[in-house]
């Protein structure tokens, strides 16, 4: 699939996932949805049914519900009122609003459900090299060696063992370790003692981390779940990558993640034709990524996101009144300045990374 096309997919797929929260949730609460619009700009085909218009736009880069009543200078008739957006009590327009995110989220436990039943590439705890002059080396651990238990806890992942030996806090640790030599396995313990290096943690960034100085080979295997087993797993790892992008975003805010890390329309067509040509599991678990991501993104309290529409909601909820029209319109201009400044920037990394081979 070539990178345009997958590109397309991907932002359609996400698109739809997320306007479709809107809209089920406008419909749940009453409010009557003009228009259900994948893309910006001038229509391009479309079928009316009902009051809605159901259509694809000339720019594929976004999407929209258009609610009856959502532009506060909208004149409506009296019988119109109940069916308006505006009309609406706080909470269901917060739930309306809100509504686009979550669904974002739910499709990325979905798509992670179905990879968790496809199966996971899981690395095995199996020494794939020894550092010169490490604990590992001073204790006669070798290549190929499968440790199958740290300190009395079962091990056959190389992440719970990395974890394990990371949480040490420098104590000595007993690996129980089966070696197998002339197709004979023995079973042997060893006692290494955990030495601060270099590192990085889980966001990527160098950190002094325990290590006992041994990388990973290339033995795996794959961990499929049946479908209820899957469920856990995949609201497990969209917690995950929740977590982590929460983090990565306070310190790119924090300067501690560099901003040339922001990743934007180019990169994510790269990607989406990378995940697509590796296979379904690698694509169904891209979408899942970028999906949660595009639910953070919304919820940044920046006027014309969700985030700033809820805000908006919260405040009128608290002081008991709507907030002045031209203050709105003065807030949604100064996010619509950001986040066209956010997109130009996201495209000059992905324009410096091309230059760069970065």
């Amino acid at each position: 699939m070539s990178t345009v096309i997958s590109f397309i997919v991907v932002l359609g797929i996400l698109i739809f996932v997320h306007e479709l929260g809107h809209f089920l949730a406008a419909k749940a609460s009453g409010v009557r949805v003009l228009k259900f619009s994948l893309g910006f700009g001038p229509r391009l085909i479309g079928k009316k049914v009902g009051h809605t218009d159901y259509m694809i736009s000339a720019v594929p880069l976004g999407g929209y519900v258009r609610m009856l009543g959502d532009d506060p200078t909208e004149d409506l008739g009296p019988e119109d009122a109940p069916y308006s957006f505006l009309t609406q009590g706080t909470l269901k327009k917060i739930f309306i609003v809100a509504a686009g995110p979550v669904a974002n989220f739910i499709f990325a436990v979905f798509a992670l459900w179905i990879v968790f039943m496809l199966g996971v590439p899981v690395l095995e705890s199996v020494v794939g090299d020894v550092l010169e002059n490490s604990p590992a080396e001073r204790a006669g651990l070798v290549a190929e060696d499968r440790i199958v238990s740290i300190d009395g806890v079962p091990i056959t992942e190389w992440e719970d063992m990395s974890r394990l030996i990371q949480e040490s806090g420098g104590e000595e640790l007993a690996l129980v370790v089966e070696r197998t030599t002339d197709g004979e396995t023995e079973e042997l313990t060893v006692h290494i003692t955990p030495e601060l290096r270099e590192g990085v943690n889980e966001l990527m960034l160098p950190e002094e981390v325990y290590m006992i100085g041994i990388s990973m080979s290339d033995s795996f295997f794959y961990d499929r779940r049946g479908p209820i087993g899957a469920i856990g797993a995949s609201v497990t790892e969209t917690g995950r990558i929740l977590k982590i992008t929460f983090l990565v975003i306070g310190k790119m805010f924090s300067g501690e993640v560099p901003l040339n890390n922001l990743g934007g329309p180019i990169l994510i067509a790269q990607v989406s034709a990378e995940a697509f040509r590796l296979g379904l599991m690698e694509f169904l678990y891209f979408l899942a990524l970028i999906s949660i991501n595009l639910g953070i993104l919304n919820l940044l309290p920046v006027p014309i996101l969700d985030g700033g529409h809820l805000a908006f909601f919260v405040i009128e909820g608290v002081i008991g009144r709507p907030i002045n029209i031209r203050i709105k319109e003065i807030a949604l201009q100064i996010g619509l300045v950001l986040l066209v400044a956010l997109m130009a920037l996201a495209f000059y990394f992905d324009i410096s990374r091309i230059i760069t081979g970065g």
